[in-house]
């Protein structure tokens, strides 16, 4: 499993935004469904970002603190 510490500069929306985009490309999921989940976690705030990037990847990559 990898890990992302959200105090690091990998933590930053920018940078889960696009680990979003090719995690969910690796996984085979289509453009569609990748726009679907980056365009939920950019809907609200950075809690909410990280809330939908860990129910989609938290199988894969972790975020810690």
């Amino acid at each position: 499993m990898k890990y992302i510490s959200l105090s690091s500069p990998q933590g930053n929306a920018y940078y889960l935004l696009s680990t979003a985009n090719m995690v969910g490309k690796d996984m085979g999921m289509s453009v569609e469904q990748r726009q679907r989940i980056v365009n939920e976690m950019k809907s609200k705030d950075y809690a909410n970002l990280c809330e939908v990037f860990t129910r989609e990847f938290g199988s894969v990559i972790q975020l810690v603190d």
